[in-house]
């Protein structure tokens, strides 16, 4: 599995990519490996860069979810949401993470 992240960097190198779109990248290659606070620096930063990207706040709120940070995780959630109101997974997340942190106040 380590190879494949491995093609994806040195591909990276060669390819006509945006700073944002490297960044997303590196931060897909991050989560790969199973490093999950550079994969969320690199995230966040392609998405300062391109605030647009509703798969890329859903990736980034997936990460954060692991990272327990609930509340910035839904906040992304909420922005692929707005984004894309068609995506069922969007929605779905968002529900979960709604009811997670009720849940959690409710304790």
């Amino acid at each position: 599995m380590t190879r494949l992240a491995d093609v994806i960097e040195q591909s990276m190198s060669t390819a006509t990519l945006t700073e944002a779109q490297k960044s997303y990248l590196i931060g897909a290659t991050a989560e790969f490996r199973g490093d999950l606070l550079a994969a969320s620096r690199a995230y966040q930063h392609a998405l300062m860069l391109d605030p647009m990207q509703h798969e890329w706040h859903f990736e980034y709120a997936l990460v954060l979810v692991k990272l327990q940070d609930l509340g910035k995780a839904l906040d992304h959630v909420r922005r692929s949401v707005t984004l894309n109101p068609r995506a069922a997974k969007y929605k779905q997340l968002e529900t979960q993470l709604e009811d997670k942190i009720r849940e959690r106040v409710g304790r």
